[in-house]
């Protein structure tokens, strides 16, 4: 076509005819299958969009064979190359297995096509998905997957996309009281009766938030008992459609005794490293006193009577400290009492305090 049709075709706004060469890469690149124009060099001219697709890299123009080789997971594929570019024939490869990026396991077809001129080759890769073996290790993370929430005391449902309970656990039946039959199409609201928290537990609020993670609400178990409970809801999606939810429901009870044995071991902690303070900052001046003490007795054995007796309760007392940090020291399980009534200043009760 010559300039003068060009330009009325472009005043018209028609669109520029695509050369040969244009035209045959537009072509490749919407085929489905990873492609790559090699020279007889084996360096890349040109890769369709489903070969870095497949390698997840950017361009691949000016990579050599070798390296498309090693991409997949250190395929000899420039070797291969230099004999086919020499006998003038082709090479197929079916279910090689390759490492793909994001240490995926696939199995692919390869096929090396020497161009007739011998000047070139056309590379096509085919991915067939994952190995055997990754289907295996997937199939035994989700069979441990699915074991795990099986057995958990947390009540675990599945939901279809009308909200009604199409799975569920151990622990649904130990939180609710009802039996599997029971469960079977049961709308999951009816075990939440409250509205506000149960709006949040909709698939159609989960489908815009995206999840909805601890809310604090009451179930009703089978006995007609309203429970305190942790619910955490997450969306399953297929692509962008919300196909159920996730549910996992916690009993608050249970998490404040876990609290609250928290607090406990932070608490024992707390009066062993005081202990552990006194045992040092105190032994050792009292060892001094009750050495001394001890010596002023040897010393006044015909001394004043008063005198005597001061220094033998003075004794009496430095034992008693001893002995009291000794039992601090042994406390396993500390009982508290108040210091001064009325005041609400705690103490640790010595005589009711379990000690090893």
């Amino acid at each position: 076509m010559n300039r003068r049709a060009q330009a009325r075709r472009t005043e018209r706004g028609e669109p520029k005819p695509l050369s040969r060469g244009r035209l045959a890469a537009t072509a490749l690149d919407v085929l489905p299958h990873g492609l790559a124009v090699l020279d007889r060099r084996g360096v890349v001219v040109f890769a369709n969009g489903a070969l870095e697709k497949l390698l997840d890299a950017g361009p691949l123009a000016g990579l050599t064979v070798g390296q498309l080789g090693t991409r997949l997971h250190g395929l000899h594929l420039a070797g291969r190359f230099s004999r086919l570019l020499a006998a003038g024939e082709g090479s197929h490869l079916r279910n090689v297995p390759a490492g793909l990026p994001g240490g995926r396991s696939h199995s692919v077809n390869l096929s090396l096509v020497p161009f007739e001129d011998g000047t070139a080759a056309l590379l096509v890769v085919q991915d067939n998905g994952p190995s055997a073996a990754e289907i295996e290790s997937a199939a035994r993370e989700q069979h441990f997957l699915a074991a795990a929430a099986a057995a958990s005391d947390d009540a675990v449902f599945g939901l279809d996309p009308a909200g009604a309970i199409r799975a569920w656990n151990y622990g649904a039946r130990r939180i609710f009281g009802f039996g599997d039959e029971e469960f079977r199409g049961r709308p999951l609201l009816s075990l939440l009766p409250d509205e506000a928290a149960g709006g949040r537990l909709k698939l159609e609020a989960l489908s815009r938030s995206g999840s909805a993670r601890n809310v604090q609400t009451h179930g009703l178990t089978k006995a007609g008992r309203r429970i305190p409970v942790l619910v955490t809801a997450t969306p399953i999606r297929d692509g962008r459609q919300v196909t159920g939810a996730s549910i996992v429901i916690k009993e608050i009870a249970d998490v404040r005794a876990l609290h609250e044995k928290s607090l406990e071991a932070a608490r024992l902690k707390t009066i062993l490293e005081t202990v552990a303070s006194v045992n040092h900052e105190i032994n050792n001046p009292l060892a001094i006193v009750m050495g001394n003490l001890q010596l002023l007795l040897r010393n006044f054995e015909a001394g004043p009577p008063s005198i005597r007796a001061q220094l033998r309760s003075a004794d009496l007392a430095g034992k008693r400290i001893a002995q009291v940090i000794r039992r601090l020291s042994n406390i396993v399980e500390p009982v508290e009492t108040e210091y001064l009534k009325g005041r609400g200043i705690p103490m640790i009760d010595l005589r009711r305090s379990k000690a090893r």
